[in-house]
């Protein structure tokens, strides 16, 4: 192998250690202090993605939801896009996206359940229409 690609590869592998000494950090930030704000405050460069991610994949958790790694994930959802977050609970599977609505999209097309995250304050007075919702008839 040339020398300049021992590197480069290297260099990557540096890059994906610190992305996960990042993340442990992010995620001991969100589990003591439970503010979004704190840990985009004290780790830079984080984005507010990455911040909602890691305080979503800690929510999970202490519900008992296992992460799952996407190359173990079932084909099914492996087909329709890779999700931030794909997660297992008493058997079922679930799609954890904080990405655009483009992408939900595509999602929500396969008959598994869709958890949207977004860095609303509270989802107390939120809810989310499809068309299906818009077009059933309204019960009097």
């Amino acid at each position: 192998m040339r020398r300049s690609s021992l590197k480069l590869r290297h260099r990557f592998g540096d890059l994906l250690s610190s992305l996960d000494k990042r993340d442990k950090e992010a995620r001991k930030i969100f589990q003591k202090g439970r503010s979004l704000k704190m840990i985009m405050k004290q780790i830079k460069p984080l984005s507010l993605h990455e911040a909602l991610r890691i305080a979503t994949e800690v929510k999970l958790e202490e519900k008992g939801y296992k992460i799952v790694n996407y190359e173990v994930a079932p084909v099914d959802i492996k087909a329709v896009g890779k999700p931030d977050i794909i997660a297992e609970k008493n058997g079922e599977w679930f799609i954890i996206e904080v990405e655009p609505i483009e992408q939900l999209a595509r999602y929500t097309m396969m008959d598994r359940k869709l958890i949207l995250v977004t860095n609303i304050k509270s989802c107390k007075n939120v809810e989310m229409w499809g068309i299906q919702e818009l077009e059933e008839k309204t019960q009097a």
